[in-house]
């Protein structure tokens, strides 16, 4: 096993399995608290798709100049975070899967607030849009790590 820290926010591990080689990465984006500077570095250092990160941001619903990039199914109201994200998405032609399909609010919110009366989606899965099948996501409520306010997000 070898484990590369890209950054503190980027963490890649490289394991050797029956098939070959797996790498989980952990990622982690900065908050809307971050700076726009840290902001920018983590987005230039990040090259990833078909990976689940927490993106820290909301995907809006207003898909104006980000239709191939977010579904008719995105959440909340876009900010600086969700700029980043989806310029992000649209640089790498990337695509947010979990908004091209309605689910319900318990398989959408991927994030809890602790007094569990705000839930997000800020964690997607981004893939190339050169893949034909579409996907969908699915936050699993059971799935807690570590004592975290996430839920794992699974692609189906």
């Amino acid at each position: 096993m070898k484990v590369i820290s890209v950054d503190g926010r980027i963490l890649l591990v490289r394991m050797k399995n029956t098939l070959g080689f797996i790498s989980p990465v952990a990622v982690y984006a900065p908050t809307a608290r971050s700076g726009l500077e840290e902001k920018e570095m983590f987005y230039t250092k990040l090259d990833l798709t078909g990976v689940l990160v927490d993106f820290n941001a909301v995907t809006g619903t207003d898909r104006e100049g980000y239709e191939l990039r977010i579904g008719p199914y995105g959440s909340g109201t876009r900010n600086i975070n969700s700029s980043y994200l989806l310029d992000f998405a649209r640089s790498g032609r990337l695509r947010i899967e979990g908004s091209w399909y309605q689910r319900r609010d318990l398989h959408r919110w991927t994030w809890y607030s602790n007094t569990g009366v705000v839930a997000k989606e800020i964690d997607h899965i981004p893939v190339d849009t050169r893949w034909r099948i579409l996907q969908n996501c699915r936050a699993f409520r059971s799935a807690e790590f570590f004592a975290t306010d996430h839920r794992l997000v699974v692609q189906h």
